[in-house]
């Protein structure tokens, strides 16, 4: 199940395997910061942000391990009122709830 809207995106599911993509966008100035509340049960997901092409690493969630906390983005989106989050599973993974907020 995926839901997004504006700066909001989240994912749930009870198998995955492969990539999904959340284009979030902002509506007033800018705090360069991305809410996330993410858990899995098994497997592992490497959360990327995605902007112009190019995608940096921002959080692995690994079986058993939840993050529920805001994260300060680098200076190089300060500007950026669009943002792609981008969820690629290493292998399967099983059980996993994803929620994000661009601020």
């Amino acid at each position: 199940i995926t839901s997004s809207w504006g700066d909001e995106g989240s994912m749930e599911f009870a198998h995955f395997e492969g990539t999904y993509n959340f284009k979030l966008r902002r509506d007033n100035d800018a705090e360069r910061t991305l809410d996330v509340d993410a858990s899995l049960v098994e497997g592992q997901m490497n959360i990327y942000i995605g902007v112009n092409g190019e995608k940096d690493l921002l959080l692995t969630v690994k079986g058993g391990e939840s993050y529920d906390q805001t994260i300060v983005l680098d200076s190089k989106y300060s500007n950026e009122r669009t943002i792609y989050v981008i969820l690629e599973s290493v292998g399967k993974c099983v059980n996993g709830d994803f929620e994000f907020e661009y601020n």
